[in-house]
């Protein structure tokens, strides 16, 4: 995390700080606050379009590391992927897959992983595209 912040020239970025039952169980709403001013520094370096890929990054990967427990998931934040994944200027078809728990069980973190990467190709062809932005 530190050596993409600063590559992008954000400055250093700390860890979100969960002290409590309360910091961990409004944790999406504080990331979504831009504790520790993050967002707001990668949009300022970069553009609102990485902003929001950023959060739409941060939520889902909340989301994925939630469905490492052995309970049941909490369900991801869709609105907030939603908002983000449009303003970003992602296909729905990409975004809307990582604003759900895969049903099956079983094989629910190899389902979100796969979401994932779908993303992560279509960033990787987005950037090699000249024009795209």
């Amino acid at each position: 995390m530190q050596a993409t912040a600063q590559f992008l020239g954000v400055g250093a970025v700390e860890p979100l700080p969960a002290h409590s039952v309360y910091d961990f169980i409004y944790c999406t709403d504080r990331l979504e606050e831009d504790v520790g001013g993050v967002a707001a520094r990668v949009e300022r370096v970069t553009s609102a379009r990485l902003r929001h890929l950023f959060m739409l990054g941060v939520h889902a990967g909340a989301t994925r590391a939630g469905l490492d427990g052995r309970g049941d998931p909490l369900p991801p934040p869709v609105l907030l992927i939603g908002k983000h994944g449009t303003l970003s200027g992602m296909p729905k078809s990409l975004w809307h897959p990582l604003a759900q728990v895969p049903k099956h069980r079983s094989t629910r973190l190899a389902d979100y992983a796969t979401a994932l990467q779908a993303v992560d190709g279509y960033l990787a062809s987005d950037r090699s595209s000249p024009g795209q932005k």
